[in-house]
């Protein structure tokens, strides 16, 4: 039966044991690894009787090993614990079978248990303390010879001083040298005497060089007759020499060398071949022998222990053996999940306390008997009730880590008052253990975790403190919750968390201290040793964390994406980094830290070279001799075109341009073009970067010296260039009438300029320069913002407004203004007024004065010079009133070139047919690039922007919109009233007829009467002369009289529609007669009242042919239209 296997009254049988249940539903017996020698398997088998018989458990022996180091490997779950070269660990072990081993010499292998805990900690094993007594390893010599020597002699055999040879001979109690069996010996080669640190070690400590010797270079013991290794104190007398025994190698054969010298003891050590050898030796021969505790082997031999000093720990970790060795705690362990699963066997293997005598009882039992360990145990549990019974756990005697819990409840109790049901359970995440002490005794309750604290692995002693950075405001937590984004604690074990100062916040969760509070996004910190943030406007790229500091080393004790950055397009002086200033081109100022300009660019905002050298486009560039050449031969060269044009800007005016006026007019029209596109690229629009980059070139047309690298010519001031620029229009003047007084000279004679051609050459000059000189003159007041609050020259940037130089500039430009840009265009609006009265008068020299505003343009539209003139300065207008604002520079020059693209495709002004259709063309594409590269919102802040414009500028166009239709209906309503009135014909305000029918036919009489005149050679010569567009219209007009006067003779050329015929053929319609004929008949005879002469006119029929009917077929129609015309 089951109770005949019990080894302890009133034990468990097996059938009311039970397995552990692990996490995942496991089921399986307690596992225990036992060390392979004999204090382990006694002690090993007293455990497993206990764990199974008054615990309750099914135990198992799940393995052996042959070292405390295996027992490390089994309990962690390594899979081979007993191989030395891998014990089976992987990346870590996932559990183990293994719970439970006693026995272990942890202080010896240190190195193993702190790596075990460090690379496996999920399941390492617990140590859980000594077992109550001791391990060491000495010196031993048996107690027989000790008690020979203090009754013959009084001689204390067991104490080292005793054997030094200055005073004591201690040998005649020992067989010599010459009693042993040399058969049993290791020879020396095989023992650690030929371990050379060891050896060099002894000799240099000890200062023995002649018990070393040096064999290829390496030093080892000095061996006599191939066994022994002779100390100083009987090495000229070796029968005075004491054996010592010892095993292996030579286990501690280097402290007992070292105890021998310094102490001068005559121990002659020598190394048992094998076990068995090692077993008999002191057996054999009386003398001194090594030897561990607890173990049998010598047990018999009742060994006394050598005594020499106190260990000294400091000297044996530094190599130094001449105390006596340490004794070791023997130590107890059970895996990491055995709290959890059977806290009773923890509580059984913590309170297991057993003295050394026991332990030495149990091993002499089994020496004498010769049982079984399981056997020797049991016994021993039998007669030692007393000292076992208090290691049995009470159910209501609760150890640390453990509380009462009431199993009829399924709670945690906080006293013993109610006994029933209660058991120990280890203490839930949450709660800690807590000592109790009531008339019973002590025991322990769970109690729940303070605000400020938590424990999250349960079974534990005390709560956690939440650790800077975390809290907890609530009871019986098991994690503490990190600090939220924007708060910190830099203290441990609160239960709430501080506040960022206003505008700041943290990178993240659990914040520990205040300096973690940094600037929120888009501001930045402006203290070095504090805490002041402040907002980045426009042109700062202020992630958070940014800091004054990081912007201008660009580095961060954060991150380098916390670094604060200048944006693309802007830039910032090193000494004030948060002053930003607006660059006109991006490429110039390429952002990042502050005070970085690209291309070897200097000075706020990356607008110059530095001296020696000029902008290339992309980067800084030295001067070179073909640039300043060429400004040594521009003051030669510019007086000389100037003179020269004198020559070439004075045509003859004729309604058909010729080849030179054609050419002439062409180069006009390119240079009006290219003045357009390089005004409109100097606006702030974000244009295409090979736009800006095809227009710079272009400067050069706006005069614009930097273009041409005027710097490398000259060191001037902004101020001294811009004075220099807009000096050239009077010096233009001086320059052009001085010529015109030496061609007075006599020397000249032959090139005797006319006063009028020389007007006419000066407005020409003018008004081809007309665009730069509007530009020069409003270029002081572009003046656009930086986002620090300056204001600098749009093309000038280096120039800020308000300062010595722009004023200067101001009043220069102001001047330029008033006098050659207004003043030009007032003088050319006033001839265009009075051109048609001045040939009517026959001035043709005041004509000739103007010939530049009317030769390249047809006649009928003389005045469209002057319009041609107002599109450059009005376009620049656009980039003064609005300098700030590209989406209001898009629209304002948008609609500005779609106006004068609508005037030019509705006038064609151009003489030449092909420079109307380039002009209208090349407009086009203009203001489809304006189109291209209309400004984009990119950010919430120019999405507001564009919105705000947008709404504006849909409003503006409503109310014109509106303004349209209400003058339709105004125009409709008057109509009609004037009709229904009777107060006159409505149809002259929508048909804006201005001249009267009667007007009209005066005028037609007397051309058609000096048309009738004319030869026909005559005629053709003057319509030769004629402007192709003038040609058109002729004959427009010709096919339209044919149709309306003289429908009956209009063919095929004149094919229309005739008005007259129209409402002849709804009348006939409306009244039909005999006359009607399927087949039209020959044209009806014209009567005579036809062409009767109108009321207040002369008569057509002074050019017709006598008599009251006319014969169509002979009268030239034709001619008779052209004296109309």
């Amino acid at each position: 039966s089951d109770d005949d296997s019990l080894c302890l009254l009133g034990g468990i049988p097996r059938s009311l044991r039970k397995n552990l249940t692990t996490a995942n539903g496991n089921s399986l017996a307690v596992g225990l690894w036992v060390c392979q020698w004999p204090a382990a398997f006694l002690l090993s088998a007293m455990l497993h009787i206990l764990m199974e018989e008054k615990i309750g458990y099914n135990v198992l022996v799940t393995g052996q090993g042959p070292g405390t180091t295996t027992a490390f490997y089994a309990l962690t779950g390594c899979e081979t614990p007993n191989d030395v070269n891998d014990a089976g660990c992987g990346d870590g072990p996932t559990g183990t079978i293994h719970h439970v081993s006693i026995e272990g010499w942890t202080l010896y292998y240190p190195t193993v248990w702190d790596a075990i805990q460090k690379d496996y900690p999920a399941t390492a094993p617990v140590n859980l303390g000594g077992s109550g007594y001791y391990g060491r390893e000495s010196m031993y010599l048996q107690a027989s010879t000790v008690a020979t020597a203090l009754d013959t002699d009084g001689a204390t055999l067991d104490f080292f001083r005793s054997y030094n040879v200055s005073w004591h001979d201690q040998s005649k109690y020992f067989g010599g040298i010459s009693s042993v069996n040399t058969s049993l010996l290791k020879p020396c080669p095989e023992t650690r005497l030929v371990v050379h640190e060891v050896m060099q070690f002894y000799a240099d400590f000890t200062g023995d060089h002649d018990g070393v010797e040096t064999v290829q270079n390496k030093t080892r013991g000095k061996c006599w007759d191939g066994y022994f290794w002779l100390p100083p104190a009987c090495r000229t007398d070796r029968s005075k020499c004491i054996l010592f025994v010892t095993g292996g190698a030579g286990w501690t054969i280097e402290g007992t060398m070292q105890k021998a010298t310094v102490w001068n003891m005559p121990i002659a050590p020598i190394v048992a071949k094998d076990w068995g050898s090692f077993v008999d030796l002191p057996k054999q021969v009386a003398c001194l022998f090594y030897w561990w505790e607890p173990d049998p082997t010598f047990l018999l031999l009742d060994p006394t222990e050598m005594t020499f000093p106190a260990h000294l720990k400091q000297e044996w970790s530094q190599g130094i053996q001449t105390s006596a060795g340490q004794q070791v705690r023997i130590d107890k362990y059970v895996s990491y999940d055995l709290q959890d699963l059977a806290p009773n066997i923890v509580a059984l293997v913590r309170a297991m306390d057993i003295d050394m005598t026991e332990v030495q009882e149990l091993m002499m039992d089994q020496l004498n008997s010769g049982d079984d360990a399981t056997t020797v145990a049991c016994r021993w549990l039998q007669g030692r009730q007393n000292v076992w019974q208090p290691w049995l756990p009470d159910s209501s005697k609760c150890f640390p880590q453990f509380g009462l819990y009431k199993e009829v409840t399924s709670s945690f109790v906080q006293d013993r008052n109610d006994p029933a049901g209660l058991i120990c359970r280890a203490c839930e995440s949450g709660f800690f253990s807590v000592q109790l002490e009531d008339d019973k005794g002590t025991t322990h309750v769970c109690k729940p975790c303070t605000p400020g604290s938590a424990q999250p692995s349960g079974a534990a002693i005390a709560c956690d403190p939440c650790s800077a950075g975390e809290y907890q405001d609530a009871f019986g937590q098991a994690v503490c919750m990190r600090c939220p984004q924007g708060s910190y604690q830099d203290r441990k074990g609160q239960s709430h968390c501080k506040r960022c100062p206003v505008a700041t916040s943290t990178l993240g969760l659990g914040s520990n201290g205040p300096e973690e509070c940094r600037c929120e996004a888009g501001s930045i910190n402006m203290e070095s040793n504090g805490l002041r943030c402040a907002s980045c406007g426009e042109g700062m790229v202020c992630p958070f964390a940014s800091t004054v500091d990081a912007l201008q080393n660009g580095t961060s004790d954060a991150s380098e994406k916390y670094i604060a950055k200048i944006a693309e397009g802007y830039y910032s002086r090193v000494d004030s980094p948060t002053s930003i200033f607006k660059c006109t081109e991006k490429r110039r100022c390429p952002g990042g830290l502050a005070g970085t300009c690209a291309g070897g660019l200097i000075n706020a905002p990356c607008a110059e070279c530095p001296p020696g050298q000029t902008w290339s486009g992309d980067k800084c560039v030295g001067c070179d001799a073909l640039t300043t050449a060429f400004w040594w031969v521009v003051p030669i060269l510019l007086p000389s075109i100037v003179a020269v044009s004198y020559y070439v800007t004075n045509p003859k005016v004729t309604a058909k341009a010729s080849t030179r006026q054609a050419a002439s007019a062409g180069v006009a029209l390119f240079i009006l073009l290219v003045q357009t596109v390089s005004i409109m690229a100097s606006t702030t629009i974000p244009w295409p970067d090979n736009f800006k980059t095809s227009a710079i070139p272009l400067r050069i047309f706006m005069f614009d010296l930097e273009s041409v690298s005027f710097s490398c010519f000259s060191t001037l001031t902004i101020a001294g260039r811009y004075t220099l620029s807009i000096s050239g229009f009077p010096m233009l003047v001086l320059w052009l009438w001085l010529c015109f007084a030496m061609s007075k000279l006599p020397p000249f004679q032959r090139l005797r300029w006319e006063q009028f051609k020389t007007w006419n050459t000066l407005g020409s000059l003018l008004q081809m320069s007309y665009g730069p000189m509007s530009a020069l003159a409003l270029q002081p007041f572009m003046c656009y913002s930086h986002p620090n609050g300056l204001r600098s020259l749009l093309n000038q940037p280096s120039l800020f407004c308000g300062e010595e130089e722009h004023m200067a500039m101001l009043i220069g430009g102001s001047l330029l203004l008033m006098l050659f840009v207004f003043g030009f265009l007032a003088v050319c609006t006033v001839a265009a007024w009075k051109m048609p009265k001045w040939i009517a008068r026959g001035n043709n020299g005041f004509a000739q004065c103007f010939n530049f505003l009317t030769f390249r343009f047809r006649l009928d539209v003389w005045w469209f010079g002057v319009l041609s003139l107002v599109r450059m300065p009005v376009l620049t207008m656009a980039l003064v009133l609005a300098t700030d604002n590209s989406l209001a520079q898009a629209a304002a020059s948008g609609t500005i070139l779609a106006v004068f693209l609508v005037v030019l495709a509705s006038l064609r002004p151009w003489k030449v047919p092909l420079l109307n259709e380039i002009d209208i063309s090349c407009s086009l594409f203009i203001l489809l690039l304006l189109l291209a590269g209309s400004p984009l919102p990119t950010t919430d802040a120019e999405v507001a922007k564009l919105h705000a414009f947008a709404a504006s500028f849909a409003a503006i166009l409503m109310v014109c919109f509106a303004c349209g239709i209400l003058s339709l209906i105004l125009a409709l309503s008057a109509s009609l009233a004037l009709q229904v009135l009777g107060r006159g014909d409505g149809n002259l305000l929508l048909n804006f007829e201005i001249r009267t029918r009667e007007k009209i036919a005066d005028r037609l009489q007397p051309i058609a009467a000096e048309l009738c005149h004319m030869e026909g050679g005559e005629l053709l010569k003057e319509i030769q002369d004629m402007n192709p567009y003038d040609l058109h219209r002729l004959d427009v007009s010709f096919s339209f009289l044919s149709r309306e006067l003289f429908p009956q003779f209009a063919g095929e050329a004149t094919a229309g529609i005739s008005s007259k015929a129209f409402r002849t053929n709804i009348a006939n319609a409306s009244t039909p007669g005999p006359e009607e004929s399927s087949v039209a008949g020959p044209p009806a005879s014209i009567d005579n009242k036809e062409v009767e002469e109108h009321e207040g006119l002369p008569s057509l029929r002074d050019e017709l042919p006598e008599g009251n009917e006319i014969d169509p077929e002979a009268v030239d129609y034709s001619h008779i239209v052209r004296n109309a015309l």
